[in-house]
């Protein structure tokens, strides 16, 4: 499934303008490689549309829900490796 790049335009009072990308990603749980890469090409991809803020789903890097990242061994040791 291909990642989605929403860019927002928020003028607050005709002062401030700010350009914001939502980005949605189809993270896999505990692949923090895939997922990282997902990350970074919608982060590329909100910057190339000159995005000011690039926004991502919580839980993005290590994907969703947590209480299945916690009851499997792998992951925390995973997560302490890539740190």
């Amino acid at each position: 499934m291909p990642s989605l790049v929403v860019v927002v335009y928020f003028v607050i009072k005709s002062i401030i303008e700010m350009k914001i990308a939502l980005c949605q990603i189809n993270p896999i749980i505990g692949n923090l490689d895939y997922n990282k890469e997902k990350i970074v090409k919608g982060y590329k991809r909100g910057t190339t549309a000159k995005a000011d803020l690039v926004i991502f789903p919580e839980l993005s890097l290590v994907g969703y829900p947590p209480l299945d990242l916690v009851e499997k061994k792998r992951i925390p040791f995973c997560c302490k490796q890539k740190n």
